[in-house]
Formats: structure tokens, sequence, C-alpha cells
């Protein structure tokens, strides 16, 4: 089990901090902490605290990769293997939302999304995507308004 699926959340809001602090890793004999905080660019990113040397990870809907994959179009495998292709304006349930990217692809080809994430951690780091995908697009129409994010296990 990792250290992510047994937590408690603590909200800070005043300083844009949400602190994680994960049960015992028994393997480890130690605890893991994980930290949400905001970058001088305003991105949400997730920092393991028990690996200082580690980046951060923020969930970024807007970057190269996604737009390349955007440009693809519903012909791309992703887009073909849930029929995209052929039917418009589908409705697609993500039950295993991770960082949004594949949701965001589905969404700006024109599928409506709803994408579940678990991991309250995790969960954040899709808001802020979503946030920062609106105001890059201007509009809360915008592809990113076709995503419904869902802080649930899709086992529940």
């Amino acid at each position: 089990m990792s250290c992510l699926h047994s937590a408690s959340v603590t909200c800070l809001t005043r300083v844009s901090l949400v602190k994680l602090q994960a049960a015992r890793n028994s393997r480890e004999g130690g605890c893991c902490s994980y930290v949400l905080i905001r970058n001088v660019k305003g991105v949400l990113g997730l920092h393991a605290l028990h690996h200082p040397k580690y980046g951060a990870i923020h969930a970024d809907w807007n970057t190269p990769d996604v737009t390349r994959r955007i440009a693809a179009g519903r012909q791309q495998p992703l887009a073909r293997a849930i029929g995209l292709h052929k039917t418009r304006g589908l409705r697609v349930l993500d039950a295993t939302g991770g960082l949004g990217r594949d949701a965001c692809i589905l969404a700006a080809l024109g599928a409506h999304v709803t994408l579940l994430e678990r991991n309250p951690l995790i969960f954040q780091l899709l808001q802020d995507a979503k946030v920062r995908a609106n105001e890059a697009s201007h509009a809360e129409g915008g592809d990113a308004g076709r995503i419904t994010l869902v802080h649930a296990d899709a086992i529940d």
C-alpha cells in the first residue's frame, strides 16, 4: 500500500498550503509527507518532503505534448478507442483521473468528461489545472468546461 492511500489532509488556505501526513510505511520504518505549494507562477505542485531531491508533480493541460495530441484529432488511438471518431459529444467517465491529460484531450475533441480522483491532493492538482486551462482559453465554456471533476473513489 502506498503512503497516499491511507492519508489524512489538513488545509491551510491562508498560505495556500496543504499538508498530507501519511500513515507509517512499515517497510521504510518512517513517515511520508507530501505538501502542495503554489510556485511563483501560481501553479500548484505536489512535493514529497521525504524525497527533497525530487521535483514537484503538477497537472498541466497547457503543455506542448497535450497540444500535439489534441491536434492529432479524433483519429488518434485514444479518441478511436472510445468511438469519438464516429460519434460527437460522447459522455465519458474517466474513473482513474491521474493528472487529467487524457480527460483534457477528450474534452478538446468534443467529449463531455467526468473525471474521478480519490486522492485529495491529486484532486486539488486537477482543480488547479482546470482553473488554469479555463484562464488560458479565456472562458468557462472552453474545452476544460466540458470536464467535471469529482472527488470520489471509482469503487464506491
